[in-house]
């Protein structure tokens, strides 16, 4: 017998019972071990959209997981019974031109966050998936750490379409879970001059225990206003910039801070639709945007 969370309505979760679901040749069956609460779990279960996406009930729950394998399909090669495994979400078709194109994440068709029920989302007892898209985690690597991967994944796929290399300047605007994220995979790429802003001094707190070179908390000025700021605290415009707070004036400061021939890259999605300074836009900065990701 399966578990699993269901949400059946705008703030009406519901853990619910119901069978195994059959695997099929290429599926492996998971014991989920480790499950995260994305942002968007959370806005869909309890605003009932996600960007311009509505509610459409029932919905499973959760997307950032790991767990063990606990059976696989007759063509299943590459896991066996036990293995632990890190899942990467979604349902590519494989045949479309994105996904031809090495662009699975964008693939029209895929179901990346919740597939209705009966198949729940990660957060369940079990979860069937493709066996391609669990990923076999070497044995320095946890079951906890291993569902972190995913939201981790998407920070480095911004932070790679971005160009962060060595010696480049970063601004990191939202020291939530991705923005943090962000922080490790630009440090680990060599950035040497990261800015994390956010409303809250303690999630700033956190920022500089994990590497940040400096931090600013963001009071409420005016984009312009703040985007200086930040040249003053950073001593240059950094050349990249990732939004992560899905603030339509954090976007706007974004935008304004980062140099002429820079890349703003917007990893948070907002609630609504944004107004941005379109007479800023066209010197030479390039925005682009990151919210799913390749295999890493």
């Amino acid at each position: 017998m399966n578990s699993y969370v269901v949400i059946r309505g705008v703030g009406e979760l519901r853990l619910e019972k119901g069978p195994v679901q059959d695997i099929e040749a290429h599926e492996v069956l998971v014991r989920m071990s480790w499950v995260g609460i994305c942002g968007s779990d959370v806005s869909l279960a309890f605003k009932g959209k996600l960007a311009d996406y509505e509610l459409e009930p029932p919905l499973g729950v959760g997307h950032e997981a790991s767990g063990v394998v606990a059976k696989c399909g007759s063509g299943v090669k590459n896991l066996k019974a036990g293995d632990r495994v890190a899942l990467e979400p979604g349902d590519p078709c494989g045949s479309c031109q994105f996904c031809r194109g090495g662009h699975y994440n964008t693939c029209e068709t895929s179901c990346f966050h919740s597939s209705p029920v009966p198949n729940p989302g990660c957060l369940s007892r079990y979860y069937k998936h493709r066996a391609d898209l669990c990923h076999k985690l070497p044995d320095t690597v946890s079951l906890e750490e291993g569902a972190l991967i995913e939201p981790f994944a998407v920070a480095i796929h911004a932070c790679r379409r971005s160009g962060v290399s060595m010696g480049t300047s970063v601004l990191i605007c939202g020291a939530g879970p991705l923005g943090l994220l962000g922080l490790v995979a630009a440090k680990a790429m060599g950035a040497s001059n990261i800015l994390v802003t956010d409303i809250k001094p303690k999630r700033l707190e956190a920022a500089k225990r994990m590497g940040a070179h400096r931090t600013l908390l963001a009071d409420g000025s005016e984009p312009r206003a703040f985007a200086q700021r930040v040249r003053q605290t950073m001593g240059c415009m950094p050349e990249v910039s990732l939004e992560c707070s899905g603030v339509e004036s954090a976007l706007a400061s974004t935008i304004y801070a980062t140099r002429m021939c820079g890349v703003v890259m917007v990893m948070g999605l907002p609630a609504k639709d944004v107004t941005l300074p379109s007479s800023t836009l066209p010197s030479a900065r390039s925005t682009s945007g990151a919210c799913s990701d390749t295999s890493t």
